[in-house]
């Protein structure tokens, strides 16, 4: 027997980096495959398509389960910049643009204590 399904779901997950509530939609559609054949005549464990049911009702809850939780996402994040965290002590958090920006400050700037020094040569290569 095969099956088409359906599933629609709003899932509230933590946000990776506050921990604040998260609404996350999730929408599945999927085939799954049911079959009655007896236990001496199926397959191996290559068959992982096919449900293999015993008796002459389906239970559908492990499978629902399966694909429930395959759609899971291991993180999500908060849109917007009132969910981003700007640090704390002895830490803070950066973009790789910040951080691309830092360096490029950071080559422009002389220390004081060798800004003579720096003049120095200046003047010797002329």
């Amino acid at each position: 027997m095969t099956c088409q399904f359906t599933m629609a779901a709003t899932l509230t997950l933590p946000c990776a980096r506050t921990w604040e509530d998260v609404e996350f939609p999730i929408h599945v559609e999927t085939v799954e495959i049911f079959s009655w054949i007896d236990p001496e005549l199926r397959g191996n464990e290559e068959d992982e398509d096919i449900h293999y049911v015993d008796g002459e009702v389906i239970d559908l809850k492990p499978v629902l389960e399966d694909i429930f939780i395959l759609e899971i996402p291991m993180q999500v994040f908060k849109e917007g910049s009132e969910g981003q965290v700007q640090g704390g002590k002895n830490w803070s958090y950066s973009t790789d643009e910040d951080i691309a920006r830092q360096k490029e400050n950071d080559e422009q700037k002389v220390d004081p204590r060798l800004a003579n020094l720096a003049k120095y040569f200046d003047q010797t290569d002329e």
